[in-house]
């Protein structure tokens, strides 16, 4: 499986190539509002038009697959009023269609090719080393939640959401980026993603 450590994003991925060797499911992906978008719109509006600052999710609930506390984060619920009284609309999430592909030692997320069938673009290429932990909800066995380690960075920074999940190093707290997806056979994935994270701890 080496080969599949040189594809990088934006490289075309050969579905129908891969499926012999990896294990490749339909999804869907959590594509979070961004972080400056969900504050403005969560923030109440004092009689003068300025905004108070509002308190952060909470990150405990989120860890242990609280998923009350996964709206919050993304911006889903809240719709303060506005200076007039007006509700004002807070951001929704949106899901978009995504492929994970999952090896012994690599998960690729991908999306389908615009223009040719059985290819798709790779939006990121993980070894599973850089999975910290997951978490996933019994209220909702579709759905789970992959916590990637990136490197160090200030305790801050505010990592933007994106398949790529790149962070900007800066500091001495290790940055933890969160992705969301969805699909009916996530059971069978969790299982799988497991069993390959505990082969490669214990160097099986």
């Amino acid at each position: 499986m080496h080969e599949l450590s040189g594809i990088k994003a934006g490289d075309v991925f050969d579905l129908s190539k891969w499926s012999a060797h990896c294990s490749i499911y339909r999804c869907d992906k959590l594509k979070e509002v961004p972080t400056a978008a969900v504050a403005a719109a969560a923030a109440p509006a004092t009689t003068d038009g300025a905004t108070a600052s509002s308190a952060p999710a909470d990150a405990a609930a989120v860890a242990a697959g609280d998923d009350a506390a996964a709206p919050a984060a993304a911006g889903a619920d809240a719709a303060p009023a506005d200076a007039s009284g007006a509700a004002a609309a807070a951001p929704s999430p949106t899901w978009v269609a995504r492929y994970l592909c999952l090896s012994r030692e690599r998960l690729l997320v991908l999306q389908a090719h615009p223009t040719k069938i059985g290819k798709a673009i790779v939006k990121s290429n993980h070894h599973l080393s850089e999975l910290a932990k997951l978490s996933y909800s019994k209220k909702d066995a579709t759905r789970i939640t992959l916590y990637y380690r990136r490197g160090i960075a200030s305790p801050s920074l505010s990592v933007a959401s994106s398949d790529s999940g790149d962070a900007r190093p800066s500091g001495d707290a290790v940055v933890m980026v969160t992705r969301v997806y969805r699909m009916d056979a996530m059971p069978e994935f969790r299982a799988l993603l497991q069993d390959y994270v505990a082969r490669l701890s214990s160097g099986a």
